[in-house]
């Protein structure tokens, strides 16, 4: 899910303002002015009247009343922003698109039953964020780093 879906999710108006959005914010009585600024390429808002931001997983803890853990779970559960990346944009990598997919959905099963270990998974997703950004990788590159994303995933579940 990405910082559109949770506003959509929300009933929240934006409007395009060169490369940002802008909305009336929905945790304060904005009027007049709109003060909740949406900045697309970091996938990201900040409130200049609330003095409030975040991502996607902080608008749907404000906006829902959720802990961290909670809220990561359901923005990591909805996988239409891949999908809909993927359908509007032809694979530049397919093998790195399709490992990303594989792995987004074994890390999304592993914080349903270790919610508590979001910090450390986030830590795993950054490193394999890094590998799959700096270019196309061969099949057998993804087999590694998918054994390693395991291996990381299970090391994190076996810590106390």
């Amino acid at each position: 899910m990405d910082i559109f879906d949770a506003l959509d999710k929300h009933n929240v108006e934006y409007q395009q303002q060169g490369n940002l959005y802008l909305a009336y914010c929905c945790f304060h009585d904005d009027v007049g002015r709109m003060n909740f600024t949406i900045y697309p390429e970091t996938n990201s808002w900040w409130c200049y009247s609330c003095s409030i931001g975040g991502g996607p997983v902080e608008f749907i803890m404000r906006a829902e009343g959720k802990t961290k853990e909670e809220a990561t779970l359901i923005v990591h559960e909805d996988l239409s922003f891949l999908i809909k990346k993927l359908e509007e944009e032809p694979p530049v990598h397919p093998v790195n698109d399709e490992v990303n997919i594989q792995m987004s959905i074994q890390i999304r099963d592993f914080l349903k039953s270790h919610p508590d270990k979001v910090g450390k998974v986030l830590g795993v997703c950054r490193r394999m964020d890094e590998i799959l950004n700096k270019g196309p990788i061969t099949r057998e590159e993804a087999t590694d780093l998918t054994k390693r994303v395991t291996k990381a995933l299970n090391s994190i579940s076996d810590r106390v």
